[in-house]
């Protein structure tokens, strides 16, 4: 990408480089993936595309290779990262519970991008094979366990599923506020239909990493949920040590 200027963004956990380009006033995001994780890229570019017609995500401008690594650049969607603002923690919590009522919304039944749980544990499983599962991110509960563990556990003890559209990787840095108001989801690739848990557990969880778990409670209750399966929370913060 010439005449742009470039700063790379940090991106958390996800194994891609983003890029931050600017160019007469207008602003780009270009995401780079190596070629062992071109599947990924393809999947959340296709999310994308789709969820565009329902939700406040970014565009898919350009899609292309360069030196055998997959990118695509994308539309800049105003505001900053949920985590990033000054507003009151009440105040962000009552966004993120908003954000995640809206996405939930969203009718199902034509729905082509599909995250039931056998697709999950099919993924997980697949992950496990090709050493995506990094340990060194599990929750403290689940550092003496090997991924192959908690899969085959997980596999034992899979719950009925209460099916909405989710985001997939529902937390603080994955939402965006502008002048205290949502303005948009990023970090789509594992959006699609699944059950409501997969992201209210890992919603909770980021409360409680980059807010307080004192605030949890008051994001399941503007939800609309005021005694959660507690067993489902850990279920599915559990299968998500898995991606």
């Amino acid at each position: 990408m010439k005449n742009y200027e470039r700063e790379k963004v940090d991106h958390g956990l996800s194994g891609d480089t983003v890029y931050k380009l600017k160019r007469n006033g207008n602003v780009f995001y270009l995401k780079i993936s190596s070629p062992d994780r071109k599947d990924l890229l393809e999947r959340e570019i296709r999310n994308i595309e789709w969820l565009g017609n329902y939700l406040p995500v970014p565009k898919v401008l350009d899609v292309g290779t360069a030196e055998s690594n997959m990118y695509v650049l994308m539309s800049e969607i105003p505001g900053i990262p949920l985590h990033l603002s000054d507003e009151k923690p009440q105040k962000l919590i009552s966004i993120m519970a908003d954000g995640l009522k809206l996405f939930h919304s969203v009718d199902i039944p034509n729905c082509p991008l599909n995250q039931r749980l056998e697709v999950k544990l099919a993924a997980a499983f697949d992950n496990i094979k090709k050493g995506r599962v990094n340990t060194d991110f599990f929750e403290e509960r689940n550092r003496n366990r090997l991924p192959e563990q908690i899969y085959e556990e997980l596999l034992k003890q899979k719950p009925d599923e209460d099916l909405v559209l989710c985001h997939g990787d529902y937390c603080l840095p994955n939402i965006l506020v502008y002048k205290g108001k949502l303005s948009g989801f990023i970090d789509l690739g594992l959006s699609g239909v699944s059950d409501r848990y997969q992201d209210l557990a890992i919603g909770a969880r980021s409360i409680a990493y980059n807010i307080g778990e004192k605030y949890i409670q008051q994001f399941l209750e503007e939800y609309g949920l005021e005694n959660p399966d507690e067993r489902k929370m850990r279920y599915y913060r559990d299968l998500d040590e898995l991606f």
